[in-house]
């Protein structure tokens, strides 16, 4: 009987955990989802945001910034 309430409570736990985690992921948003959505909403942002990448002086950061912008361009041309 022991044994099967310790697996009990273990799986109740790990139950919760997931709920908690779901709930988390709920509330939560990624900082690129939330970066397309502001740059998406704003063309003088994703303008300014492709400046400021540029004068980074770092290729690597103007080519994920040039990057992100294309991909909303992308997305707004074909209806999305």
């Amino acid at each position: 009987m022991q044994a099967n309430s310790g697996k009990i409570v273990a799986m109740a736990r790990a139950h919760k955990a997931k709920s908690a985690l779901r709930a988390r992921d709920e509330l939560t948003v990624s900082h690129h989802e939330r970066l397309v959505e502001e740059l998406r909403a704003d063309p003088k942002l994703a303008a300014a945001y492709l400046n400021v990448a540029a004068k980074d002086g770092d290729a690597r950061v103007y080519l994920a910034a040039l990057r992100a912008v294309a991909r909303i361009s992308s997305r707004l041309a074909e209806g999305e």
